[in-house]
């Protein structure tokens, strides 16, 4: 397996070990069909993705609150987003790894700057 360097400046890998989340590397995501953004988040247990461009991105981590999952926070190597519609431009050929974390227990404390409490969703790109 090749290491991303990218990847291991920003700690995805020492992440990965933790296995607090779920983790999809380059490798992964090159053998999604189709390899469209929403495809790649609906590999990810706990995620769903509703409608087209934009389009929904819901957790289903904490659904005690609502039947409809909440919006987990979105973050851009490194950095927050407001919303999904900042993601459906990524081309996916740029992505080098995925990281969503089902709750607060497993969020990185440098993510941690508001209540995090229906996950969060981290895309790095090359």
């Amino acid at each position: 397996k090749r290491l991303s360097s990218t990847l291991a400046k920003q700690g995805f890998y020492q992440r990965m070990e933790k296995n607090l989340g779920v983790f999809l590397t380059a490798e992964e995501i090159r053998e999604v069909p189709g390899r469209q953004l929403p495809d790649l988040f609906r590999r990810i247990p706990g995620v769903q993705v509703r409608g087209g461009v934009p389009y929904v991105i819901r957790a289903q981590a904490l659904s005690l609150r609502s039947s409809q999952g909440c919006a987990p926070a979105l973050f851009l190597d490194g950095m927050p987003l407001r919303g999904p519609e900042s993601f459906h431009m990524i081309p996916t050929d740029w992505i080098t790894g995925i990281e969503f974390y089902k709750s607060s227990a497993g969020i990185p404390q440098e993510w941690r700057y508001r209540d995090e409490g229906c996950g969060l969703i981290a895309l790095w790109t090359r």
